[in-house]
């Protein structure tokens, strides 16, 4: 479309500057002379000769040049003033493309850069995947009776850990916090759940454990976990009940040096008095609950691992 504007106003130039130059009155009266000075040669066949009329009419050019200077000099400054405004539009839309080229060239290097950003992270969390530990809760059980006191209520257990990952676990930290729960509390979406269990309120006797639990280790550590008596008879007075089933709540958090970052699995299970084969909730009243009839249930609500 710009090269096609350029070529019309070329052609309305040319046909400017012939039109001044044909009418115009003493290039017509140097043809006539020029014509009438040569009388055995037809007009028309004089016409046709294109080498001879540059030579017949090299003459009048001349003279309609030197005539009409001025005037050819304003045209010719003009077509250099179209040509100048035609070069700074193509300038222009050079620079326009340059500069086009250029964001798209960039955002096309930004794209690439976050590609491989984004491949490093996904090859990077691969292998973090695949060669990570992966420390497990595979076994708990009571090594204590369930005992009730002025205080609250007291439990010990013994937890077994197991690293089923490629890797050794490194700064392996267990806690574990014992919690009141009713037998007759729904889900936790339910009005009528109003307890709820308060992590601040419950406590933990035995401190932090640190240790390195290496590929297919096994490491069975024992906690002592514990229901502050307010807490507990908070949870009789909600629900109304003399019943309680305790839940352990807790978490092994583990290190990987490869990513240098803290995993964490955790786990829940449920306290149950089975005095017959059957499981029953706990009564408070009834006084300590014996080793042997006490059963400790995984949930595998409160049981993943990160």
């Amino acid at each position: 479309m710009q090269r096609l504007g350029q070529f019309v106003i070329g052609v309305a130039v040319a046909g400017i500057i012939f039109w001044i130059g044909w009418t115009s009155p003493s290039l017509k009266q140097c043809l006539q002379q020029a014509y009438y000075n040569n009388p055995q040669q037809p007009l028309q066949e004089y016409l046709t000769n294109l080498y001879g009329s540059l030579l017949g009419y090299r003459l009048c050019v001349g003279d309609l040049v030197q005539a009409n200077g001025n005037g050819i000099i304003a045209i010719f400054t003009a077509v250099l003033g179209i040509a100048t405004w035609f070069l700074w539009r193509a300038a222009r839309d050079l620079v326009q493309e340059v500069r086009t080229a250029g964001s798209n060239q960039l955002a096309m290097a930004k794209t690439a850069v976050d590609a491989a950003i984004e491949s490093n992270r996904l090859s990077r969390e691969l292998f973090v995947s695949s060669e990570r530990p992966w420390v497990l809760v595979d076994h708990v059980q009571a090594k204590s009776a369930l005992v009730f006191d002025e205080t609250g209520v007291h439990l010990d257990f013994d937890l077994t850990l197991r690293n089923t990952g490629k890797s050794a676990a490194r700064n392996v930290t267990v806690e574990a916090r014992l919690y009141p729960m009713s037998p007759s509390l729904s889900g936790p979406g339910d009005e009528k759940n109003a307890f709820v269990l308060s992590a601040e309120d419950s406590k933990t006797y035995v401190p932090k454990s640190r240790m390195i639990l290496h590929h297919a280790q096994d490491e069975t550590l024992q906690r002592h976990v514990f229901i502050p008596r307010k807490d507990m008879e908070k949870a009789i007075s909600l629900e109304d009940t003399e019943f309680i089933i305790p839940v352990i709540i807790g978490s092994v958090r583990y290190e990987f040096i490869a990513d240098n970052e803290f995993h964490y699995t955790h786990f829940m299970y449920t306290v149950f008095r089975e005095p017959d084969g059957y499981r029953v909730g706990i009564n408070p009243l009834d006084g300590s609950v014996p080793q042997k009839q006490l059963r400790l249930i995984r949930d595998l609500a409160g049981c993943y691992s990160t």
